[in-house]
């Protein structure tokens, strides 16, 4: 299963709710699904991300980074 899990905060972050949703996308990439987390352009480099909250990325988790809109 594809699935796309957009959320409206950046990588890494001291919010609490960060870590669990870094956690779930993992989870449900680890358990064979293929998870696009859509976030905001935060640290772009996924290795520092992963780092930070101390998770080993599942190959089947993709980062995509999107700037905010201007407005």
């Amino acid at each position: 299963m594809v699935i796309i899990y957009p959320v409206n905060t950046a990588f890494p972050s001291t919010r609490a709710n960060t870590i669990q949703i870094l956690q779930t996308a993992n989870a449900l990439a680890a358990a064979g699904n293929e998870v696009h987390l859509v976030t905001k352009l935060g640290e772009a480099d996924p290795a520092i991300i992963f780092d930070y909250y101390g998770i080993i990325a599942a190959n089947s988790l993709h980062l995509h980074f999107v700037p905010k809109p201007a407005m």
